[in-house]
C-alpha cells in the first residue's frame, strides 16, 4: 500500500512532551488532539480529502480505513480492484469492496499523501462519509477520551516499562492489561477477559454501537437465548449490504477485564462471525464510560472508570451496570472543555451516554460561550425535548431557526415537537418547509 505519513520537523518542534510518571527517560509525545462528536455511539471527526471537508468515524475495529461510493464520488477518487486474494470480512460475512486512493488526506492536522481506502457497499445512515482504520491510527499511540469528545494521538520515545495512564495522579485506580501484537488476520487491539468466569478473548472495537459476544462464546458463558429479556430477536447490521444479524439481551452475573469487574449486569449477543479467536467487541458503550489509552507501542491498554453504566443498553433494570469505583466523582479524570464547541461535544457523549441533564448543562454552558450558533439551540432542545421539558424545547428550535432559517434538521426537529404533541398541522407545516427548502435528491 501507498500511505505514507508525513510529519515536518517544524511540527515536531512546536509539541509539547509528558514525562511518563514511571520512567524518568520516558517522553510521550502528544501529536493531535483531534475532536470528535458521538453520534448514535459514533465517534466521528473532520477530515479533508483532496480539499472537500468530510466527516469519518474512528473504527478502532476496521483493519483499514473506508470511504462510502458516494463519497468517493465526491471526492473524485477512482476505484481499482482490490489485491488479488484480498477477502472483507467482518460481523455478517464478506463484502464487496474496491480500492481508491487520495492524493490528499488530512486526518488529525496531520497531512498524508496518497492514501488508499477501501470503498464500502453502503453508507450507514450517521452523516459519516468513511471510517478510519488500523492502517491509520495503529501507527501511534491511542488515547480514546470519548466522554470529553476528544481522541489523542502520541509517539512514545524510551517509554518501555513506563505507566502511560498520564491523567492518573497518586494513588487513584486505574487498570492495565496485556494486548496481542497485530498479525496478518487482526490488526487491532484484543485481550483476556471473563464472563461468569469463562475467559475470552474481547476485541477493542470503537466502530462498534454496543458491546456484544458471541453466540457460541455466550452459550459457553452459560448465557442462552431463552434466557434473553427485552429486546428478543432484534435485529442488527453487518458489514454485508442488506445483512442483519438476530441480537439478544441477557442477565450475565459476571464481567470481569483487568482489574475491574462489573456484576450483575446485561449483554448483548448473537451469531457475529467474528475473526480469528475473537468471542466478544467492546464497543463505544464501554468506551463513553472510560478513559482509554491504547498503547501500541507497549502492547498494552490503560483505562480509568468515568462513571455511569458501562454496558450502556436501553433501560436497564434497577441495579444494572456498576462498575467498581474508589468513591470517586465521575469527573475526577475529565479534562473539562475550554471553549463552546468543547462543551457541544461533551453534551453529545452525555446524550449518548442517556444523560440528558449534563447534556443540557453542557449546550446551555456552549450558548453562553457562543450564542450564534444555531445547532446548539437545536441539539438542547432535541434533550429539552427527550426530557419532557417541551416549552424549553420549542424556544430553542424557534432561535434556531432565527439563527439559520433554512437548517432542514431544526424542522425536523420541530416536526417531532409537534407530533409529539398530536398537533398534525403543524408537523405538516415544517415537514412542507423541508419539501420546499431541501434539494431534489434529499
Amino acid at each position: 500500500m501507498k500511505t505514507c505519513l508525513i510529519l515536518l520537523v517544524l511540527v515536531w518542534l512546536a509539541l509539547s512532551p509528558w514525562a511518563g510518571r514511571a520512567n524518568a527517560a520516558c517522553v510521550l509525545t502528544k501529536i493531535a488532539d483531534l475532536p470528535v462528536t458521538m453520534k448514535d455511539f459514533r465517534p466521528m471527526a473532520p477530515v479533508k480529502v483532496n480539499g472537500h471537508d468530510a466527516l469519518f468515524f474512528i473504527d478502532s475495529g476496521a483493519f483499514f480505513s473506508s470511504v462510502t461510493p458516494e463519497g468517493a464520488a465526491t471526492f473524485g477518487l477512482t476505484k481499482g480492484p482490490l489485491p488479488p486474494g484480498l477477502t472483507i470480512r467482518g460481523v455478517g460475512g464478506t463484502a464487496d469492496m474496491s480500492l481508491v486512493t487520495a492524493k490528499d488526506f488530512f486526518f488529525a492536522n496531520i497531512p498524508y499523501r496518497h492514501v488508499d481506502f477501501l470503498v464500502g457497499e453502503k453508507g450507514d445512515g450517521s452523516g459519516a462519509v468513511g471510517l478510519i482504520g488500523q492502517n491509520l491510527i495503529g501507527q501511534m499511540d491511542v488515547e480514546y477520551d470519548l466522554a470529553n469528545g476528544v481522541i489523542r494521538l502520541f509517539v512514545p520515545k524510551g517509554c518501555d516499562g513506563a505507566r502511560l495512564a498520564y491523567w492518573v495522579s497518586g494513588q487513584q485506580a486505574y487498570s492495565v492489561i496485556h494486548i496481542s501484537p497485530a498479525t496478518d488476520t487482526l490488526s487491532n487491539a484484543t485481550a483476556m477477559a471473563s464472563v461468569n468466569g469463562v475467559k475470552i478473548r474481547a476485541e477493542f472495537d470503537t466502530g462498534s454501537p454496543t458491546s456484544m459476544l458471541s453466540l457460541d462464546t455466550a452459550a459457553r458463558a452459560g448465557v442462552k437465548p431463552p434466557q434473553a429479556i427485552n429486546d428478543p430477536g432484534q435485529f442488527t447490521s453487518g458489514i454485508g449490504l442488506r445483512t442483519y444479524l438476530r441480537t439478544w439481551i441477557a442477565p450475565v452475573d459476571s464481567f470481569k477485564l483487568g482489574d475491574e469487574e462489573i456484576r450483575h449486569t446485561r449483554l448483548r449477543f448473537g451469531e457475529l462471525g467474528l475473526p480469528g479467536d475473537v468471542d466478544m467487541l467492546i464497543g463505544a458503550d464501554f468506551f463513553l464510560s472510560h478513559r482509554v489509552f491504547v498503547s501500541n507501542s507497549q502492547h498494552q491498554l490503560y483505562f480509568t472508570y468515568n462513571g455511569g453504566p458501562v454496558f450502556n443498553l436501553t433501560a436497564p433494570p434497577p441495579g444494572a451496570a456498576h462498575a467498581p469505583t474508589d468513591g470517586s466523582a465521575s469527573d475526577r479524570y475529565s479534562d473539562a472543555p475550554t471553549d463552546a464547541a468543547g462543551y457541544a461535544r461533551r453534551a453529545a457523549a452525555n446524550r449518548n451516554r442517556r444523560d440528558v441533564a449534563r447534556a443540557v448543562t453542557d449546550l446551555t454552558r456552549a450558548i453562553e460561550l457562543d450564542p450564534k450558533q444555531a445547532d446548539y439551540f437545536r441539539e438542547r432542545g432535541e434533550d429539552e425535548l427527550a426530557d419532557g421539558e417541551t416549552d424549553a424545547a420549542l424556544a430553542d428550535f424557534d432561535q434556531a431557526l432565527k439563527l439559520k432559517p433554512d437548517d432542514l434538521e431544526v424542522f425536523l426537529a420541530r416536526a417531532r415537537y409537534h407530533q409529539a404533541l398530536g398537533d398534525t398541522a403543524r408537523v405538516r407545516d415544517d415537514l412542507g418547509a423541508i419539501d420546499h427548502a431541501a434539494a431534489v435528491d434529499a
